[in-house]
């Protein structure tokens, strides 16, 4: 992207639910991230996730007229928060975040948020549920009261997840997946394309999409020892070369699942394989 683009329209996304989608530096096929908006008048905004000057200040622009109580992040990635210091200024709101967001990010905390806290808004009350695997610390936040969750990137409603080991953790997110789906939620409100519902069959083809690939990467090894960039071809035969090295990285995720499960060993530096096989 060699213009950065304006923020775009505030939306309306249902009874105290806003967004504006905010061009970033995401992973294609999305180019912006949603900043979603909670609240009436006295709102909590979430990831505004753009480092371009010209971009913050037309999602302020955006804003103008409310009052924004607090800026929050879901998690560390720079799509999520290289927007958050210019909006805290520009509008004098404390940033809040999980603690671990907060030192991945290099950023000064107004307050550190932790699992179970209920953060409030004049349109409703949003309870953070921590769901690492994509990132260490990731938050979300439940509305008991709608059942929507703000789910960051344990979703897209545009592209997909990237589980980019060590940051991440297939085990973990799985986890964090489940944890969600105990909340019974209605709608998920995700940081890339629009809100997904009904909530429980996307968490439920998830959860079953991950088991899936992780069966194929294991049949892959069933042929004798591979890279996770040979297994990566495999799996993604249809991918664009020079998505290669991400679908790999994807791979590791998997690999790492089932390394720590004994499922498969690492050969060498590079090379994994079915022990015994």
């Amino acid at each position: 992207m060699t213009e950065p683009r304006v923020a775009g329209p505030l939306e309306a996304e249902g009874a105290g639910v806003r967004r504006v989608r905010v061009p970033s530096p995401t992973l294609p096929p999305a180019n912006d991230t949603n900043a979603w908006v909670l609240g009436d008048r006295d709102v909590i905004v979430v990831d505004p996730g753009s480092p371009w000057p010209a971009t913050q200040a037309s999602l302020a622009a955006r804003l103008d007229g409310l009052r924004v109580v607090a800026v929050f992040l879901t998690h560390h990635h720079i799509d999520h928060a290289s927007g958050a210091l210019d909006l805290c200024a520009r509008t004098r709101a404390p940033l809040w975040s999980h603690a671990t967001t907060g030192e991945r990010a290099n950023l000064s905390l107004d307050r550190c948020i932790a699992p179970g806290e209920v953060l409030s808004t004049d349109a409703g009350d949003w309870t953070t549920v921590l769901t690492p695997g994509h990132a260490d610390g990731h938050l979300c936040l439940h509305n008991g009261e709608t059942g929507d969750v703000v789910a960051g990137d344990m979703v897209a409603g545009e592209g997909t997840i990237l589980l980019a080991p060590p940051d991440a953790d297939l085990a973990a997110y799985l986890t964090s997946l489940q944890r969600l789906r105990d909340l019974s939620p209605r709608r998920l409100l995700p940081a890339h394309g629009p809100a997904l519902a009904p909530a429980l069959p996307v968490l439920d083809e998830y959860i079953a999409h991950r088991h899936a690939r992780t069966a194929q990467v294991l049949g892959c090894l069933s042929a004798g020892p591979l890279t996770a960039l040979q297994i990566a071809r495999e799996v993604y035969p249809d991918l664009p070369a020079h998505f290669l090295g991400f679908a790999a990285v994807q791979v590791q995720a998997h690999l790492d699942w089932l390394l720590h499960r004994a499922h498969v060993e690492s050969v060498d530096s590079e090379h994994y394989a079915i022990p015994g096989a």
